[in-house]
């Protein structure tokens, strides 16, 4: 078979991935099969179908389109690439978005921590009525006061199952003392720092 500089071309493309220099093509056919060789160097055994699909192919047209196309490799490559950049950006974006949400809990209970010591000034001793536990979007609230004419309180704050927030806990005391009861990993920190931890390694 005779094979011509487009023809070439096209071979180097598509069983090496790139172009490059013309090279000497050899096409050895047998019954069933034909051997391409490039260079003398590198040989491939394949049917005759191929040697149709080159002959078909392998013109100036039909190179210079696939000319503007991706190899198998290139795709393979921006997959790999794509799939190292997801596997760094989804997790930060995650923490990013889990970061957003822990503040809720401490606006809230500085919030019933202010309530409750107006209702103290203006009774002397704390009462639940003063507590406001209605559940927020990511948190939700409670007030543990006992004793009559209760001189103490503290209000926790809870993440809420199914938004991110589950296993987060965070007290605030009638005296105004602040600490995170739970995280949900070591990497938060260690629970009970006097202060609410809101981001990874005990930062409040």
């Amino acid at each position: 078979m005779h094979v011509g500089n487009a023809q070439k071309r096209f071979i180097l493309r598509t069983f090496l991935g790139r172009p490059r220099a013309i090279a000497r093509v050899t096409v050895h056919a047998s019954r069933y099969r034909f051997f391409l060789i490039i260079d003398d160097l590198t040989r491939w055994s394949l049917p005759h179908s191929m040697l149709l699909y080159i002959s078909k192919n392998g013109s100036s047209s039909s190179m210079n389109a696939r000319a503007n196309g991706f190899t198998l490799v290139e795709l393979m490559v921006t997959v790999s690439i794509v799939a190292i950049l997801a596997s760094i950006a989804v997790p930060a974006y995650n923490d990013y978005i889990l970061r957003a949400k822990l503040p809720e809990a401490g606006t809230r209970l500085t919030a019933i921590h202010a309530r409750m010591e107006q209702g103290y000034q203006n009774r002397k001793y704390y009462d639940a009525a003063d507590c406001n536990t209605a559940n927020g979007k990511n948190f939700k609230f409670e007030c543990i006061i006992a004793g009559t004419k209760p001189q103490r309180f503290v209000a926790r704050a809870d993440g809420i199952s199914g938004k991110g927030t589950e296993g987060f806990a965070y007290t605030i005391s009638h005296d105004g003392n602040r600490n995170t009861v739970l995280v949900p990993s070591a990497v938060w920190g260690t629970p009970g720092l006097g202060c609410w931890i809101t981001k990874k390694g005990g930062v409040c």
